[in-house]
């Protein structure tokens, strides 16, 4: 369970809206100057929970009356929208106290959701979503515990975590870290300012980084992982009793081998262990590769 980066309770919420929903609704969030939380439940309705704050304050209607903001909590069929975008007023400039409110949604939706969720400046989460997840900040980190299906991940400025997920799951950040645990699936992730960490995760693993290290710990190997960086090392722990075919290229690649063939230099080892099986790609061009088996 997250903590929650804004509000503990329902009590400082600025509004609260509950819809009925069948099922697989779809769920549309959006804000320009929050963050964004999205839990999903066993009920069939999804519950809107908006807050706004000011430094370490929340407001109420009563507090403020938010002219310069268009918001939309609403339902449209089986499709639920939250959003709140800030409007270019034009008028009132340095004065306009509301120009420092932040928005941010706190959302409860059934399990099997489709959940579209977007900010510009805030972090974004979710937990228990198993259908469909999209969320993506320019402005914040990213963080998804237990979902499943596809799940869509972006940031240009933060960091991506992901625990006790599965599925077909696509991470990329311009500005950040990549950390897996426990994670399993089709995963595609991505980063050009940031190392990548995955332990105990398994499926088809591809992992690239441009500007940091990867490391992999896996307690068993259940697909191929393919693992590439231009500026960091790589390091691998994996079963020893299992068949591998290795690709490995860095400045440096240490291994120790055992029931090998195919060719080992200094800087590359191409060949088959234990007869071959689950492919592992690791390459670097700024660091060694070290890879050990347990």
């Amino acid at each position: 369970m997250f903590s929650s980066v804004f509000a503990q309770s329902p009590d400082d919420a600025y509004r609260i809206e509950t819809f009925s929903v069948d099922d697989l609704p779809t769920v549309q969030i959006e804000t320009s100057g929050g963050s964004i939380k999205t839990i999903g439940h066993a009920e069939n309705n999804v519950r809107v929970e908006m807050y706004v704050r000011r430094s370490n304050r929340y407001y109420s209607p009563s507090d403020t009356d938010l002219e310069d903001f268009e918001i939309d909590i609403s339902q449209s069929g089986n499709t639920v929208t939250a959003s709140a975008e800030r409007e270019n007023s034009g008028i009132g400039g340095w004065f306009n106290n509301n120009r420092n409110f932040s928005i941010s949604f706190v959302v409860y939706t059934p399990s099997e959701s489709i959940v579209n969720g977007g900010t510009s400046g805030g972090s974004v989460s979710a937990e228990n979503i198993t259908h469909t997840l999209h969320l993506r900040t320019s402005g914040g980190s990213v963080k998804a515990d237990r979902v499943s299906g596809e799940v869509s991940l972006r940031t240009s400025g933060g960091s991506i975590s992901l625990t006790d997920s599965d599925g077909t799951i696509d991470a990329r950040t311009s500005g950040g870290s990549i950390n897996l645990d426990r994670t399993y699936g089709n995963i595609n992730v991505r980063t050009s300012g940031g190392g990548i960490r995955v332990t105990d995760s398994g499926g088809n693993l591809s992992a690239r980084t441009s500007g940091g290290s990867i490391r992999a710990d896996l307690g068993e190997v259940t697909g191929d992982l393919d693992l590439r960086t231009s500026g960091g090392s790589i390091r691998i722990h994996v079963p020893g009793n299992t068949g591998y075919d290795l690709n490995l290229r860095g400045n440096r690649v240490n291994v120790d081998l055992v029931n090998f063939t195919g060719s080992s230099e200094r800087n590359s080892i191409e060949g088959s262990m234990n007869g071959g099986g689950y492919k592992i790609t690791a390459r670097t061009s700024g660091g060694s590769v070290n890879v050990d088996f347990i």
